[in-house]
Parts: structure tokens; C-alpha cells; sequence
């Protein structure tokens, strides 16, 4: 696999240049099997600042982690950020 000196300055040969290619197209894939198993579980999607971002109303952060970690991916592969918006209401 890739060792991550192509992203320096160092002299880089073609070989390095198609293992680098190799790295994207694999990170690529597991992003793109992340989606869809958070679609499935009704999770909606935006790309914004070079990241993609998934939303639920319907799960819970510990239970997607819960989920993700689950189905074979590691802690390093995903963030989860939690927000809560305030309702208000009069009775």
C-alpha cells in the first residue's frame, strides 16, 4: 500500500504515482459503502468544504457509530458531530 511520502516534496517515480491512484480508488469505495449502508438506514447527504457530510433525524450518534463499526469500518474512517436544534412551543 501507498506510504504517504507522495504528498511531500520528495522525487516520486510513476510507480509511486499509480499506488497513490490505487489509494484514492479504495478510500473512494469505502466511502461510497459507507453511503449506502447509512442510506439504507434513511441518512440524507451534502458535500461541503472537500467532505461529505451524512444527516439523520432517526439515528442516534452512539448507534450509528454502533452501526458503522459494526459493519467492518474503523474509528478513523468517520467522524460523528451531533447537533441538536431547539423547538419551541406554547401551550
Amino acid at each position: 500500500m501507498f506510504s504517504g511520502h507522495f504528498l511531500k516534496n520528495d522525487v516520486v517515480d510513476a510507480q509511486a504515482v499509480r499506488n497513490f491512484g490505487l489509494q484514492l480508488q479504495h478510500r473512494a469505495e469505502r466511502v461510497a459503502l459507507m453511503m449506502e449502508l447509512l442510506a439504507a438506514k434513511e441518512f440524507s447527504f451534502h458535500f461541503q468544504q472537500g467532505s461529505i457530510f451524512a444527516d439523520s433525524s432517526v439515528m442516534e450518534g452512539q448507534e450509528a457509530k454502533e452501526y458503522l463499526l459494526g459493519n467492518g469500518f474503523l474509528d478513523q474512517e468517520f467522524q460523528i458531530f451531533l447537533e441538536y436544534g431547539r423547538k419551541w412551543g406554547i401551550m
